[in-house]
């Protein structure tokens, strides 16, 4: 019998030594609750790099399955935003919280005022490559959809998205 601490966070190694084991015919049980309590504290920087991201401009790969979809990115310049995303393919991915669509936009330099997009809509569905606007007051996190991983149904071994950000002020001319 193997007791299994906690899950890696890690989207691509996520329960796959788990599985192999149980395919292995290893029985399997989980540590109890506050055992697990305590690893995620110990381990709370390690967690940490696949639920949310610093600086005003960054990369970051997470599983949006695992913590309700969230990824938050604090900022020097404009505080925090939460992002939240879910599963909508292969090759896009669901955003939502009133985000824009910067649509035909393929590098933020191409995007003057954020500010000028339509936040009207509860969820977009970028696809890779595409950028997604979110914002918090004058405030904006434009978000690049880099690679989108949709797990067994879309030919892939495990769910994640990977994004790059930069925040950006309301254009102010």
């Amino acid at each position: 019998m193997v007791y299994i601490g906690m899950y890696d966070p890690n989207p691509v190694v996520y329960r796959t030594g788990w599985k192999m084991l149980r395919d292995g015919g290893v029985a399997l049980r989980d540590f109890d609750p506050d055992l697990r309590d305590l690893l995620r504290q110990d381990s709370a920087t390690f967690i940490e790099q696949f639920q949310r991201g610093e600086g005003d401009e960054g990369e970051a790969v997470f599983d949006y399955l695992q913590n309700a979809g969230a990824f938050a990115v604090t900022t020097e310049s404009a505080g925090s935003f939460t992002t939240k995303w879910s599963r909508a393919g292969g090759n896009s991915i669901h955003a939502y919280e009133y985000p824009a669509l910067a649509r035909h936009a393929r590098a933020f330099d191409e995007i003057d005022d954020p500010g000028a997009f339509d936040y009207s809509m509860h969820a977009v569905t970028p696809r890779v490559n595409d950028i997604v606007a979110f914002r918090a007051g004058d405030q904006f996190l434009l978000v690049q959809v880099l690679e989108v991983h949709g797990g067994p149904e879309y030919g892939s071994d495990h769910t994640a998205v990977r994004i790059r950000w930069q925040v950006r002020p309301r254009c102010s001319r």
